[in-house]
């Protein structure tokens, strides 16, 4: 009985490893399948990114391509009819290209001065088409300020088309930017590399002075909201960020650069502890410490928001964080996130100059972009004059075609930066909307839009 017992014993306990061992592989083999499962939506994620960015750069190489092309058609153009329309099409197409260049993962790269040169290039040309239209010639001087803008355009244009020609062939790639600050010193070119080469070919880029919004005095002058604070350290500039994106003290947070310009700020980059592949940047002015932008790469899987709610997470978040009196005015959805812009509103007028961008994820409500440029140049306190025109006498001035939807003040800049109180009437013809803006003070008409409506957003002309 006593070896038959042994046996049992040692056969149970055979079968017991067995089990043991059968369990232990389940579980390894679970959690392979987790983690090949997390690695593939990493990928998918990663190479989705890629594809958005490629998407946007592609898209920039064309509408520099084709403003190049117009500038050259405007050195020869001598009617008025011709100048005005290469004029708008230089227009557009600067526009498109610079809010396709802020799409791009540049967490580090100043890109202000090329920024700069396409937004001058379509208000330089149309200031110049309405000279000629006045019936006044091109002076040697504005000949040699397009030569200008047309030399800066061959250069930009050749070396977008370089880079796309190395995006396409694999020699470089939208991966590792945060190695940017370090590509100097390597042997490999990578997108950011390529694109700090081309912001340095911009270093001396000269300011043109002329009528318009983005004349060299708009560039020269001081951030208001920010010229009586005190500069702050890296370290206070660091913690401030941290209190305003709500960030634990697990979150890793290093200085990338210095960021010269307008508004003088540090770049730092942010690191999650669950997510060293997610991308974040953000800057801090260096007076006040204010936070001026941050991008967060993540990208947003599906929409279980619709843009109304988008809306009010981003003014919960702005109101979270202090900034008391915005109101959000127009949206855009773009791959599943809202970009939400705010201006600020006192006492029923709403100061447009005075602009907040925050961008929501759909997926889960979180804030992805913030971007407070225009609120950080212009915001302060103003003293208004009293409106002498009334809403009525407004509304007097409107054409009879024009079914009005609403009234309201406003504060605009006009072309040479003046800001000024004006009625904003919102109002329909034919299917079309516009808001008219009908100075307050004097009753002149200053500005016409074409308000663009649709699911995705609005877009003003």
């Amino acid at each position: 009985m006593t070896k038959f017992r042994q046996k049992l014993i040692d056969f149970k306990s055979k079968l017991q490893d067995r089990h043991i061992y059968s369990a232990t592989l389940i579980v390894l083999a679970i959690i392979s399948a987790i983690a090949i499962y997390q690695y593939k939506r990493s990928v998918d994620y990663k190479n989705l990114a890629e594809s958005n960015y490629q998407r946007a750069f592609f898209e920039m190489s064309d509408y520099i391509n084709n403003v190049d092309t117009s500038l050259a058609k405007v050195m020869l153009s001598r009617d008025p009819k011709q100048l005005s329309a290469l004029s708008v099409e230089l227009f557009r197409n600067a526009a498109f290209a610079q809010s396709s260049l802020g799409q791009l993962p540049l967490n580090s790269v100043d890109t202000e001065n090329i920024a700069k040169y396409l937004t001058q290039v379509g208000d330089y040309t149309y200031s110049l088409s309405r000279k000629v239209s006045s019936g006044e010639y091109l002076s040697d001087e504005d000949r040699a300020s397009l030569k200008t803008l047309a030399d800066y355009s061959t250069t930009i244009n050749t070396s977008v088309q370089q880079i796309e020609s190395e995006l396409a062939s694999g020699v470089i790639h939208f991966g590792d930017t945060k190695k940017a600050s370090a590509s100097a010193n390597s042997q490999s070119p990578t997108f950011n590399s390529e694109m700090e080469k081309l912001q340095a070919e911009f270093s001396n880029y000269p300011s043109l002075i002329y009528d318009g919004p983005f004349s060299q005095h708009m560039y020269g002058r001081e951030a208001i909201f920010i010229k009586d604070k005190a500069d702050v350290s890296v370290a206070e500039a660091e913690a401030k960020l941290r209190a305003f994106m709500r960030l634990n003290n697990d979150v890793t947070i290093t200085l990338g650069s210095e960021v010269a310009g307008s508004i003088p700020a540090y770049s730092f980059d942010i690191t999650l502890p669950d997510d060293d592949a997610r991308e974040i940047s953000a800057t801090v002015t260096k007076r006040g410490g204010e936070v001026l932008m941050v991008l967060d790469n993540r990208t947003s899987e599906n929409a279980n928001l619709n843009a109304e709610q988008a809306e009010i997470k981003a003014q919960e978040f702005l109101d979270s964080s202090g900034i008391i009196g915005m109101a959000p005015t127009y949206f855009e959805v773009q791959n599943n996130t809202v970009l939400v812009n705010f201006a600020y509103k006192y006492e029923q007028v709403t100061y447009y100059p005075d602009l907040i961008k925050v961008r929501v994820a759909l997926d889960d409500g979180g804030i992805i972009g913030y971007e407070a440029h225009s609120y950080i140049m212009n915001h302060y306190q103003r003293s208004l004059a009293t409106p002498i025109l009334t809403q009525e006498d407004a509304r007097a001035k409107m054409s009879s075609d024009l079914k009005i939807d609403n009234i309201k003040l406003a504060v605009i800049p006009d072309d040479s930066g003046t800001e000024l109180l004006c009625y904003e009437i919102r109002g329909n013809v034919a299917d079309h909307n516009y808001l008219v803006y009908i100075d307050a003070l004097t009753g002149a008409e200053r500005k016409i839009l074409v308000l663009i409506e649709s699911e995705d957003g609005t877009l003003t002309m």
